[in-house]
């Protein structure tokens, strides 16, 4: 069974609404931020984001105890690594109030 999206039941409400590009945009990112929140919510959500830890403590531990040593395109890996760990688990930390102030945003929109 397909999810309905937002903008699905909007525009079974609203038909000319659900056309404008400002009011599908917002309904696409609060479909987004719903999916982020509830992986963030769940229990395969919360190994994630402790491994993400785990990962992001590692590289941290790495670069502070090699950066005398290590070649430079090591030190660039590792700061790629902790990058992009930080960076996932920015998403899923904030996904619950991004879907907020998203809903509140359409909302808004829709009035």
């Amino acid at each position: 069974m397909a999810k309905k999206t937002r903008l699905a039941l909007l525009h079974k409400k609203n038909p000319a609404l659900a056309e404008r590009s400002d009011v599908q945009a917002v309904a696409e990112d609060t479909d987004t931020y719903a999916a982020l929140a509830a992986v963030t919510n769940s229990e395969g959500g919360e190994v994630l984001l402790k491994a993400l830890n785990r990962d992001i403590a590692s590289a941290v531990n790495n670069l502070v105890s090699g950066y005398k040593t290590l070649p430079e395109i090591e030190l660039r890996a590792l700061c790629a690594t902790l990058e992009a760990s930080i960076q996932l688990a920015r998403t899923l930390n904030r996904a619950p109030q991004n879907l907020k102030m998203a809903e509140d945003a359409l909302k808004e929109l829709t009035g």
